[in-house]
Parts: structure tokens; C-alpha cells; sequence
């Protein structure tokens, strides 16, 4: 048996699964001895095993496909993250880790970002004031340290003391 090879076809395969989940879960839950029997009118007259029986074999049918799609070479280079696989056997919605770990990022970043802000700020500074002490040195500098100043004649937010 051929599985679904493409990404939508096992989409549509796990789809079809839940949905007869749902069906076989109905059906269990509103027994009608008919349709345990497979006796009465239709949908599940002449069926073997019954109502259940043929929810039962179409869900050995799409597990079936989803099995053979397994070792396809469209998808067994997808890799899915164990976190992903642990939220959803803890029936948690992977989205919430997704945003938990995007978040997690983002303020990581603007961690990082002030950081080098600071670090700008303060090189901008020394090179003003080295320059100011230190005129002889002033050609050596990095000429962004010089050039950095902000609009308001001021290098960054960090301020030293000056040397009196």
C-alpha cells in the first residue's frame, strides 16, 4: 500500500483520522444495539461488525496510510521537535511553546541590543574624551567613535565626570 507522499496528503490522512476518531467516539457513546449487530435500517445494515465495526476499519485504514507514509522521502527529512511532541501528549497546544520560545528570544535580543548599546555609548565616550586629553592621539582613534555624536551634541546616555 502507497502512503501519501506530500505534506497536504498526510495532512488530509491525519485529518480523516480525527474525524473518524470523532465518529467512533459518538458511535460508542450512543450504542444502538442494531447498530452493535449490524441489523435494522440503514447506514449500518449488512455491515460486518456493525457501525463500530466499519468506524474500526476505516481507522485501521488511515492509520494504515499514515504508516506507509512514514519512510516517504518527501517527509521523513521533516524533524519535529521533542518539546512539540511532549506539549502535545500533555495535551497542551504546541502554539503556547511556540510564542513562549519567540518570546524568550525577543527579550533576549533586547537584552543584547542595550548591551551593545552601552557599549557604543561608552566607546563613543572614551574616544571624545582620549581625544580631548589626549590630542596626539586623536588620528588613531575609530573615526565612528568621533563621528557617532547624536544630535544633540551628546555622544550616548552614559556621562562620566570630567577631570577638573
Amino acid at each position: 500500500m502507497d502512503g501519501p507522499s506530500s505534506v497536504s496528503d498526510v495532512e488530509m490522512v491525519v485529518q480523516d483520522l480525527l474525524q473518524t476518531l470523532l465518529e467512533l467516539g459518538i458511535c460508542a457513546a450512543d450504542v444502538d444495539p442494531a447498530a452493535v449487530e449490524g441489523t435494522g435500517e440503514p447506514p449500518w445494515k449488512d455491515m460486518s461488525g456493525g457501525l463500530i465495526g466499519s468506524k474500526i476499519n476505516e481507522l485501521t485504514e488511515s492509520l494504515a496510510q499514515l504508516s506507509a507514509s512514514a519512510g516517504t522521502s518527501d517527509l521523513s527529512h521533516r524533524l519535529i521537535p521533542l518539546a512539540i511532541i511532549k506539549a502535545l501528549d500533555a495535551n497542551k497546544n504546541p502554539d503556547l511553546l511556540t510564542k513562549a520560545h519567540i518570546d524568550r528570544a525577543a527579550s533576549e535580543n533586547q537584552y543584547a541590543k542595550g548591551q551593545l548599546d552601552s557599549l557604543a555609548a561608552y566607546r563613543d565616550l572614551l574616544a571624545e574624551r582620549m581625544a580631548d586629553d589626549f590630542p596626539a592621539l586623536k588620528p588613531g582613534l575609530a573615526p565612528q567613535a568621533l563621528s557617532s555624536r547624536k544630535p544633540n551634541g551628546r555622544s550616548g546616555t552614559l556621562e562620566l565626570p570630567r577631570k577638573s
